[in-house]
């Protein structure tokens, strides 16, 4: 197994909500609270050459600005998965890692 932390932040202080992350298809998280612009989600997965994730961060009525997804497996390097400079209401993407 490996040890995934995968993080999303932006600009602004208010908080959002992490709708799900679903990673090389297996849910891992669903409804979960940010801090001040930052999500933080860790957990296990099965080792893999690769990872394929898609997730979905909701804001309603509030646009974030200077999104950025970061992932990092069993504590190696960090690295950025997706970023965007204006989201309204919501962002949904995903990445390879």
């Amino acid at each position: 197994m490996e040890r995934v932390t995968f993080a999303i932040r932006w600009d602004e202080e208010e908080p959002c909500q992490l709708v799900y992350i679903v990673d090389n298809g297996v849910v891992k998280a669903t409804t979960v609270q940010s801090r001040k612009g930052l999500l933080v989600v860790r957990y296990d997965v099965e080792a893999a050459a690769s990872h394929q994730l898609e997730w979905s961060l909701l804001f309603l009525r509030e646009t974030r600005s200077n999104l950025e997804a970061i992932y990092q497996r069993d504590g190696g390097d960090r690295r950025s998965l997706a970023r965007v400079t204006t989201a309204l209401n919501h962002w949904s993407s995903g990445g390879a890692a």
